[in-house]
């Protein structure tokens, strides 16, 4: 069952990563509208997430621990919140909003979140 889940998220990454490049190459910045921003921040979150999933999967194979389907909820919500503040940071910066209050701000609250995660999960 793991490996039908990791074909199949290799295949969600290689289709979000086309389409991330479709929008990097293909869409002029100057003449662009909040429609291709929010392409853009979308595809790349995605292709984020898929690389990251599929190389925190890599490091789990690779430190010989058990890769079940029910341990890989573990590396997809930390990719997806790595991702997420990534893409949150580009955010703010694109308009103007990154300062150390909303750094810190973004920071507290994925950890908060992971935080609150873990200890569902316990």
């Amino acid at each position: 069952m793991s490996k039908f889940l990791i074909g199949g998220s290799i295949f969600a990454t290689i289709i979000s990563a086309a389409s991330f490049m479709a929008v990097l190459f293909g869409v002029n910045p100057d003449d662009s509208t909040w429609w291709h921003f929010s392409i853009f921040y979308a595809s790349m979150f995605l292709t984020m997430v898929g690389c990251l999933f599929l190389i925190f999967i890599y490091l789990r194979k690779k430190l010989k621990k058990p890769v079940l389907l029910e341990t890989l909820h573990h590396p997809f919500r930390q990719s997806v919140f790595i991702s997420g503040f990534v893409v949150g940071l580009m955010i703010l910066h694109q308009f103007n909003r990154l300062n150390i209050i909303s750094l810190v701000t973004l920071v507290v609250f994925s950890v908060a979140l992971e935080i609150y995660f873990v200890r569902i999960r316990n």
